[in-house]
């Protein structure tokens, strides 16, 4: 069985997201920024708004995962600052080869967790505003397992209902109802495989006589 490795680790003190492979949005007037107030530790942190409040857009920061690693492990912190109403604020996402997404979702009356064929489970726990919550999302597909937690909330695990590699990870706000929504985002760490299987013993000789010798 492979190990697990720590692969990345951003608190974004670059002062931008130069170490991200990107920043997308679907619409809905997005914002995204590098602050001294969105910061955990260190000097800054993301900041991630959504202006409008339309059911379906948000903005994200992505990375991309190579060598198509089976077992996948990322942990990141969240602040929810403002919004949280009626839409999914918050999301630590996986996407697949496939194209499938993996997440858990958080607002202020529940926790909820997707499969990739789009099953979800549910919490019905929220979390407060202007707190530091500790996520992690895992996806072992040596084990055909998806793991979560929200440190001192919720954690718990089930199939992933996928068998396809991870290829990215993902930071994300949503649209929120009825008013904007604002999330802060530090401390990322993504970890994954450190070496492939060990390769099996090779195979010995098989013996077919005794032979004595003088």
């Amino acid at each position: 069985m492979p190990t697990l490795s720590e692969i990345f680790s951003n608190g974004f003190e670059e002062g931008n997201f130069s170490a991200w492979t990107g920043v997308a949005d679907n619409g809905g007037a997005p914002e995204s920024s590098v602050i001294l107030a969105a910061a955990r530790s260190g000097s800054y942190g993301a900041r991630l708004r959504m202006v409008t409040d339309t059911s379906g857009n948000d903005v994200w920061i992505y990375k991309t995962v190579s060598n198509s690693p089976k077992w996948v492990r990322i942990t990141a912190y969240l602040k929810v600052i403002e919004g949280t109403k009626y839409y999914w604020t918050s999301y630590l996402t996986l996407k697949t080869a496939a194209g499938e997404t993996i997440w858990i979702g958080v607002n202020d009356f529940n926790c909820i967790t997707r499969r990739a064929d789009g099953s979800v489970i549910n919490s019905n726990v929220g979390l407060a505003q202007n707190t530091w919550y500790k996520l992690m999302i895992e996806y072992d597909q040596y084990n055909n397992l998806l793991s979560w937690e929200i440190e001192g909330v919720w954690s718990g695990s089930t199939d992933p209902a996928t068998s396809s590699e991870i290829t990215e990870f993902q930071l994300r706000t949503g649209a929120s109802q009825p008013h904007p929504s604002t999330c802060y985002w530090d401390d990322v760490k993504h970890y994954d495989e450190s070496s492939a299987p060990p390769p099996p013993p090779p195979v010995l000789p098989t013996l077919t006589g005794v032979y004595d010798c003088h």
